[in-house]
C-alpha cells in the first residue's frame, strides 16, 4: 500500500498454480516458489524407515534424518537440512 502511495508500481506476488509449482514429496505437500523449486527436487526425501520406535528420512544427497519418535519432527529435520544447504537463501 505503501508503495502505491508513493506512486510506484507494487510488486504482485506469484500466483499459486501459475507461476509457483507443487511438489508432493511425502513431507511437505504444497508450493514451492520457481526460484525454490529446483532445490526442493534435488533433495527430495524418502522415508527410510517408519516404525513404532521412529520415523528416519534420507535425502536424494545422501543425508540422512536423525531417527524422531514422531514422523514430523523428521520432517522438520529435513527443512533444516534445506536451509542448511544453502541454496534456499
Amino acid at each position: 500500500m505503501a508503495t502505491r502511495l508513493d506512486g510506484k508500481q507494487a510488486h504482485q506476488a506469484p500466483q499459486p498454480g501459475v507461476d509457483w509449482r507443487k511438489i508432493r514429496p511425502p513431507v511437505a505437500t504444497g508450493y514451492v516458489c520457481p526460484e525454490h523449486a529446483p532445490v526442493v527436487q534435488e533433495h527430495a526425501p524418502r522415508w527410510a524407515e517408519r516404525t513404532e520406535q521412529g520415523a528416519v528420512l534420507a535425502c536424494a544427497c545422501g543425508w540422512i534424518s536423525p531417527t524422531a519418535r514422531w514422523p514430523r519432527y523428521a520432517a522438520a529435520a529435513w527443512q533444516n537440512h534445506l536451509l542448511e544447504t544453502g541454496e534456499t537463501a
